[in-house]
């Protein structure tokens, strides 16, 4: 039965330590500039530029896929969120411009040039101790 106790113990001090691992999740704004032209080289109207949609992405510096994970409208040219990286881990970051034509159809740019990113440690986070481990005969 102390066995039992100590297991539910321990575990609930590592949920505990991952809830607010969770919590201390830091918020971070990308910003970049939008396009004021096509690839063909002609001009973007302004009209056209307020309805610019950005698609955000990013890959681990280990590995090679690039992933979706947020996006924008409106011709916005910030977004302001959770990177989806763990702190202490290095990300290249990218953006992309799409416009809908009058037919429907959306195109999306080219990737921008990428920008690498660690999200930091929050400073003085170091987490509290935990509770006193308990010893047991199997």
């Amino acid at each position: 039965m102390k066995a039992k106790v100590g297991f539910v113990f321990c575990v609930g001090i590592i949920l505990l330590l991952g809830l607010a691992a969770v919590g201390m999740a830091e918020t971070n704004t990308m910003t970049w500039i939008n396009p004021t032209t096509y690839a063909d080289g002609t001009d973007i109207v302004p009209a056209d530029q307020a309805k610019i949609k950005n698609y955000l992405r990013y890959k681990l510096v280990s590995d090679g896929a690039w992933t979706y994970f947020g996006e924008t409208a409106g011709g916005k040219k910030t977004w302001t969120g959770t990177l989806p990286v763990a702190a202490g881990i290095a990300a290249d970051y990218t953006v992309s411009a799409a416009l809908t034509g009058q037919d429907g159809v959306e195109l999306d740019s080219d990737m921008s040039p990428a920008t690498r990113y660690t999200v930091p440690f929050p400073p003085g986070k170091k987490p509290g101790s935990p509770g006193a481990p308990t010893i047991s005969r199997p």
